[in-house]
């Protein structure tokens, strides 16, 4: 896998950084995700919304390819194929 539940946790934290940060929420460093979240709701619930989209399709797609790879199919999802890994992916 390139990258493992502890990095996918530190990359999801970033993130969150990163938009709470262009959103100028306040003592951002002092806050951890959940707070972080709940302060970029209030200010902007749009933005809120995509930025909920995107961990969850992440986290969705890290998932599904670690899942695959434990199936021994890591890398196999390419055009041509992702249709086998896939469903590899349901039956396991």
């Amino acid at each position: 896998m390139l990258m493992t539940n502890a990095e996918l946790e530190v990359f999801l934290l970033d993130v969150v950084r990163r938009v709470a940060g262009k959103s100028r929420v306040a003592d951002m460093d002092l806050k951890g995700s959940t707070e972080l979240m709940a302060d970029i709701r209030q200010q902007n619930a749009s933005l809120f919304a995509v930025l909920q989209d995107f961990l969850i399709a992440y986290v969705n797609w890290y998932y599904f390819h670690y899942e695959l790879e434990q199936l021994g199919l890591g890398g196999e999802c390419r055009p041509g194929n992702s249709g086998t890994a896939a469903k590899a992916h349901r039956q396991a």
